[in-house]
């Protein structure tokens, strides 16, 4: 299995245009990188060499996932930002007044209509439908990144707990206010810090 490996690898190499590894890139053979990468792959073991290889394709894979889903991404609606920011204002001060369950659902509110401006066509009635648009419109072209949507699911997630009588900590309400005023300040949102709302 070793030899069918090692013998694979030339021939690999050669495609490339080059001693060493497979050329990634078209630009890649000609780079200054590829003489050093030759030069590290020498005395390694096959495994070592796909192993490497694998990585360097990993780690070039995400940048580029990463670049090409920043440029899908929709904006938020101006009218969604608006309310957003309105809906953070009012966060803020009933948790400042000591209501961690209503701060919770503004924040909620807040993240959710963000994300709702960022769909085509009318504002989902209900979660489900936020989600079902998500699920539809935003994830499959990488127009939401999944952890936003997983600090929707957490607001969600506290907005029930409340539903169901359980008390909301003071400390998890300001937290969820301020995990909300993050992600949408990072999806577009208007201006979210307390100086902005002076």
């Amino acid at each position: 299995m070793a030899q069918e490996r090692a013998a694979a690898l030339p021939a690999e190499a050669g495609a490339a245009g080059g001693g060493g590894a497979p050329a990634l890139l078209a630009e890649w053979a000609g780079s200054e990188a590829a003489p050093a990468n030759d030069a590290a792959m020498e005395g390694a073991s096959v495994e070592d060499a796909a192993a490497g290889e694998a990585c360097t394709a990993a780690l070039l894979a995400r940048t580029v996932e990463v670049e090409a889903s920043a440029a899908r991404r929709r904006l938020p609606t101006e009218a969604a930002r608006k309310a957003a920011a309105d809906r953070l204002r009012l966060a803020r001060v009933v948790l400042d007044a000591g209501f961690a369950a209503d701060a919770a659902r503004a924040a909620y509110e807040a993240l959710a209509g963000t994300i709702a401006g960022m769909l085509e066509g009318p504002a989902p009635e209900s979660h489900a439908a936020l989600i079902a648009g998500v699920y539809r419109d935003l994830m499959p072209a990488g127009g939401l990144p999944v952890e936003a949507h997983a600090a929707l699911a957490r607001l969600h997630d506290l907005g029930a707990l409340a539903r169901a009588g359980v008390p909301l900590d003071a400390e998890l309400a300001s937290s969820a206010v301020e995990e909300a005023a993050t992600w949408i300040g990072r999806l577009g949102g208007a201006a979210t810090g307390r100086a902005a709302e002076a």
